[in-house]
């Protein structure tokens, strides 16, 4: 591997760099020391006539006052060795991390203060000389600021960054601080590095320059492309001198190639802690990004050696709609788990590196998409931070989502701006919006909340319902979420009639609801007019709510919401399944009929010719719709009612449908009776709700055995059979069986009756104990009743004995006319004597 070749400027150089750079070899002769003032001296003359031909088209602001370069041959191979390292004479700042990155206010952490912070620290032969382990160096820009892409602002791949937009410029410092402290700190020395310097390869126009103040020393290769440009004020203006058709963005800044050397410059700064800078960017439209190192890269940095692998070239990708995947600092690639044109879903794993502590790690797809670039000559076992500029290592493009497409009275009515990310809608679907109501939320880079307004007064029809929150609005080829316009008119089907509104009424509510049977004049729904009246919207004929506007709005009338104030439409009544085994009762053909009366209801059993139903013609003559079979009626139209026009209700002609009778199913604990499919059914000797003991005969039936006969042939022979019970019970349920027909005739099933289990019965013992327990109540309760009379005779005749002997002590020593009012008073309480006692 080659060390570092020293590329001295003799502009303001001391006289020590001088003699060190006279003690190296390639001064050694005389010859080439007469070789090295004739390159000078063919430099000075090209440079001179450039700067003059060039002074016309593109150096507006600047002199041609060439600077003389001092710089040593570069040649590849060759270790130039000197009595000092000029390496260790300036200081290299390593860049660790961005703290923030906000510069000219334009984002993106907006909430932060402006400018660009780096946090650096020095390589380990000046730490000491620095006296800080780490620092922040601030970029601030000084006035106006127009950027291409804030977010690109503050590194790529080991390097400093800045973009600007064609055509514009920004006045910069860098101020150095104290990490910890904050406080501002002078250097001993201090350096900046800038690459990619060229012109424009159709009008040979600069496409940036560069301009610094207060430079102390300048280093560039002997063979550069930098031209360097002295201006009024003091400050050196530098600008490309010739187009370079490869990609000049070094991966590493020790590392910088014979190619990438020319396009370079370094600067050298003494005893300083703030420097300005202006970055100007070429006319045009394209942008322009400036990298640039802090430290002296063109002076210290090692051309490729023989074993070098270059790095590849960056990844394209275009934000939003593709997203990167990044690889982090000091990895090494391991091998890919996808390949280009893969889909992918967030989450899986793209490719596997190692880190720095030995760990194997993946890396995984950031959102769903297609594997759109990778770096394919990637092989296991290289170094990332070397082989990858932008640390970019594949390009996922994100799934589009396809565009809504308005019906018919809709109309694309909410673009969201470009650039914005989707975070929720305001509205849902069938919601009236005005015009410039707010339809969603989203929000911009830096997090700032955009509305995205209504361009049109209407119904939401459709919303952009697969973008979801976070998404770039560009995932949508036209960035319109959502469609609003007026109701469609509903379809009506043939046998259809539609619901329609009065003009200039607002709707108020549903009165039925889909699916429902409606009833010639029946509301449907109810309207208002302006005043608040509601008014019903009845039903024109007898059917079946077949459609409904989903939502109407009470904002506006009917027939501004709706396009043809249809509300509803009415439909036949759904045809009658006739199953296997049923058969039909169709009413006469012919639009004239209507219906008049049932004579059945479902489960009635009929015989073939019974009449089913009565229907009348428009001239009033009445016919009857008969059975064709026997059997029971296992549906009907139960909603046809006297005077259904049967041609409008009715889907076909089938008005009812005679079929067999549907199994009996048996409940945990029932007793099912079941009989042979082939038997026929003759009688039964129980009725619903009777007890039958074990044993008994709940039907007959007869069954068909074939015996021999005469001669060959086998005589059918007639036997009854009593289908009795398996266990004592009640009679649940009978199958409406007609005598004469098959059991598989008349049901489905084979069972043909249920019994409940009888209630348990208590034994005698009880019984009997329970009767004497209410005979010994009753003697109980007389003999209390008897004891409660004679206490009350024998009270009240005591009561008198009483009274009578009080009355004499008391009128015995009193004078006449007081004992005539005592005996007053007595005949008193004698009429009380309940009370007195």
């Amino acid at each position: 591997p080659l060390s570092a070749v020293q590329r001295l400027g003799t502009a303001h150089s001391s006289d020590d760099e001088r003699q060190s750079f006279q003690d190296t070899r390639l001064f050694g002769s005389w010859a080439a020391r007469k070789m090295i003032v004739g390159v000078v001296v063919a430099t000075v003359v090209a440079a001179a006539g450039g700067a003059a031909a060039w002074s016309n088209s593109w150096t507006q602001g600047l002199h041609t006052h060439a600077i003389k370069d001092g710089i040593s041959e570069l040649v590849e191979g060759a270790v130039f060795k000197a009595h000092t390292d000029p390496c260790n004479t300036y200081v290299d700042l390593k860049v660790v991390s961005i703290e923030y990155n906000n510069l000219g206010h334009k984002g993106p952490d907006l909430t932060r203060p402006e400018g660009i912070t780096w946090r650096v620290a020095p390589d380990k032969h000046h730490k000491a000389a620095v006296g800080h382990k780490e620092l922040l160096i601030h970029g601030s820009a000084m006035g106006g600021y127009t950027p291409f892409s804030p977010r690109l602002n503050g590194m790529q791949g080991k390097y400093g960054s800045i973009n600007l937009q064609g055509g514009s410029e920004v006045n910069l410092t860098f101020t150095v601080h104290d990490a910890k402290s904050k406080n501002r700190v002078v250097l001993p020395s201090f350096s900046l590095s800038f690459f990619d310097m060229g012109v424009d390869a159709k009008n040979s126009v600069p496409p940036e320059t560069i301009t610094l103040s207060n430079v102390r020393k300048i280093f560039r290769d002997d063979k550069t492309e930098i031209g360097v440009f002295k201006n009024a004020d003091g400050s050196t203006t530098f600008a490309g001198r010739a187009h370079d058709a490869g990609s000049n963005h070094p991966v590493d800044a020790m590392r910088i190639g014979t190619q990438r050397s020319r396009h370079a410059f370094s600067v050298v700064y003494s005893k300083v802690s703030q420097i300005r800078c202006r970055l100007r960017a070429g006319p045009g439209h394209k942008p322009r990004l400036f990298t640039f190192a802090f430290g002296p890269s063109v002076l210290c940095a090692s051309v490729k050696t023989a074993d070098f692998r270059p790095p590849l070239p960056d990844l394209e990708w275009t934000p939003p709609i593709e997203v990167p995947i990044a690889a982090g600092p000091g990895e090494i690639f391991m091998h890919w788990l996808v390949k280009k044109g893969d889909t992918v879903r967030k989450g899986n794993d793209i490719c596997s590196v190692a880190k720095l502590g030995g760990t194997v790690e993946t890396h995984t797809a950031p959102c769903d998409g297609i594997v759109k670039k990778t770096h394919e000559a990637l092989q296991a076992g290289d170094e990332l931070d070397a082989r990858l500029s932008e640390k970019t290592l594949a390009v996922i493009a994100r799934f589009k989502i396809a565009k809504l497409k308005p019906p018919h009275g809709g109309a694309r009515a909410a673009v969201a701006r470009n650039g914005t990310f989707f975070v929720k809608y305001s509205v849902k679907v069938y919601d009236f919006v005005r015009e410039g109501g707010v339809i969603a939320m989203t929000q911009d880079e830096g997090g700032r909340p955009l509305k995205v307004r209504s361009t049109a007064k209407g119904v939401v029809l459709a919303l952009q319902q697969q973008i979801t929150n976070g998404d770039p609005v560009e995932l949508v080829p036209d960035r319109n979420l959502a469609v609003i316009g007026s109701l469609p008119a509903l379809l009506v089907q043939a046998g259809e009639v539609p619901v329609t509104a009065p003009v200039g009424h607002f709707f108020a509510r549903w009165h039925r609801k889909k699916g429902d049977f409606v009833e010639k004049g029946e509301p449907v729904c109810f309207v208002h007019n302006a005043k608040g009246g509601e008014i019903p919207v009845p039903a024109p004929r007898d059917g079946v709510l077949q459609a409904m506007q989903p939502a109407l709005p009470q904002e506006v009338t009917v027939d501004s919401a709706v396009q043809d104030r249809s509300l509803a439409t009415l439909g036949p009544l759904p045809p009658l399944k006739v199953p296997l085994g049923g058969v039909p009762a169709c009413v006469p053909l012919g639009g004239d009929w209507l219906f008049d009366s049932w004579k059945v209801r479902v489960g009635t059993q009929v015989t073939n010719g019974g009449t089913v139903a009565v229907v009348r013609h428009v001239n009033g003559s009445k016919r009857a719709v008969p059975a064709i079979k026997d059997g029971m009626v296992a549906m009907m139209q139960k909603h046809l009612h006297n005077g259904s026009n049967i041609s409008e209700v009715l889907q076909d002609c089938n008005i009812a449908v005679i079929g067999r009778c549907l199994a009996l199913v048996a409940s945990k604990g029932q007793i099912a009776l079941e009989a042979n499919r082939d038997a026929i059914f003759n009688r039964w000797y129980v009725n619903l709700g009777a007890f039958v003991a074990e044993g008994s005969a709940v039907a007959e039936v007869t069954l068909a055995d074939a015996v021999p006969g005469s001669g060959r042939r086998l005589t059918p022979e007639v036997i009854r059979v009593n289908i009795t019970s398996p266990a004592a019970g009640v009679v649940a349920k009978l199958q409406p069986l007609l005598r004469g027909k098959s059991i598989a005739s008349q049901q489905h099933g084979l069972t043909i009756a249920i019994l409940d289990p009888p209630q348990q019965q208590q034994p005698l013992w009880a019984s009997y104990l329970r009767t004497l327990a209410w005979v010994c109540g009753g003697i109980a309760g007389t003999l209390g009743l008897l004891f409660m009379w004679s206490r009350r005779k024998k009270a009240c005749n005591c009561d008198k004995l009483d009274e009578r002997s009080l009355h004499d002590k008391i009128m015995a020593p009193m004078s006449a006319d007081r004992a005539i009012t005592m005996e007053s008073s007595f005949s008193s309480l004698a009429s009380c004597a309940p009370l007195r006692t």
